[in-house]
């Protein structure tokens, strides 16, 4: 059987210089991918910063959302083409903003603790809370530029299997999702 071919991505974010393409399926090491309402280069992050400091420099800010996100599948025409394993990199920064944003810690320091409580119980979230998330390589391909593939990586797989799109999908679990205005 034939593995489908992955397109070039539009990248609308020439950041960080000498990336990778966010849908590169060649790089055997796991990589993460900037996307703010548009999809930056990927990286391979190294031992001393999980973001270099140029994405944050190079993305203008203005009614966005920035995120990093570890890429760890992609999903062509149904079929998974490629998957990376979960680094050690940690997502405090997201359960952090979203703990807080949902009202976890409120009057009270926002450890590890309180965030794990928060993250624990059973509340109903907003979609976009979600640490595993489904995107297409064309972001316009979907209602929302991303679908909410829930709390583990094999809800985002079967959703994203699912697709009926013409583009392939990316399977990634959120480090950091910061208001970018």
């Amino acid at each position: 059987m034939n593995t489908p071919r992955v397109p070039p991505t539009k990248v609308t974010y020439e950041t960080p210089k000498g990336g990778l393409d966010p849908f590169d399926v060649d790089e055997a090491r796991t990589q993460h991918v900037v996307e703010a309402r548009g999809w930056g280069y990927g990286w391979v992050p190294g031992d001393e910063r999980v973001v270099p400091g140029s994405v944050y420099d190079d993305i203008p800010m203005g009614y966005r959302y920035l995120a990093i996100v570890e890429k760890l599948a992609i999903v062509v025409d149904g079929r998974v083409v490629r998957e990376w394993p979960v680094t050690e990199a940690s997502d405090h920064s997201f359960r952090r903003s979203v703990a807080y944003d949902r009202g976890a810690g409120v009057g009270e320091v926002m450890t590890e603790a309180a965030i794990d409580r928060y993250w624990s119980n059973d509340a109903p979230w907003a979609p976009w809370t979600h640490p595993y998330r489904v995107q297409t390589q064309n972001l316009r391909d979907l209602d929302e530029p991303c679908i909410i593939g829930g709390p583990d990586y094999e809800a985002a797989i079967a959703l994203a299997c699912e697709l009926k799109v013409a583009t392939p999908a990316m399977v990634s679990r959120v480090l950091s999702h910061q208001s970018w205005h």
